[in-house]
């Protein structure tokens, strides 16, 4: 059915071996899946944690033809929303740089807010961590 299709996919999607991860992604090239399932299969991919970077790249590289594939939407807005992944300052300029999300005033949209959500939690980060290093030394530290 439809649904176990979902949740196999969903599976396979959730695997935390790169290699799997890569293998993964590559089927939403295919006409295997509808371009709602492809979709939210790069999402989930993205959504492990470590594979998040995985994903964006391989976004990045077959973005002309995800894009050709998933329409206007993808091309404006997907590269953006993947990247709000993200908490360091690099990435909100990656996503600056990134010229397609740039391209309608929609896409411009979505890209700033991203963008500025990136910064306010990569500055949160800056501003925490230290903070919460310490306290965890410091609660190391007791006997």
């Amino acid at each position: 059915s439809a649904e176990e299709r979902n949740r196999y996919y969903s599976a396979v999607a959730s695997a935390l071996d790169p290699a799997l991860a890569r293998e993964t992604l590559a089927i939403a090239l295919t006409d295997e899946l509808s371009t709602d399932l492809a979709r939210r299969l790069i999402s989930w991919v993205a959504s492990q944690g470590e594979q998040t970077e995985i994903a964006l790249v391989f976004v990045k590289e077959n973005f002309e033809a995800l894009a050709a594939k998933h329409g206007s939407t993808f091309r404006n807005n997907f590269v953006a929303n993947l990247m709000s992944n993200f908490s360091d300052y690099a990435r909100a300029d990656e996503l600056k740089n990134f010229a397609p999300a740039y391209e309608t005033s929609g896409g411009r949209t979505v890209a700033e807010r991203v963008r500025e959500g990136i910064i306010a939690d990569a500055d949160f980060v800056a501003q925490q961590v230290p903070a919460i290093d310490e306290w965890v030394r410091r609660r190391a530290a007791v006997p």
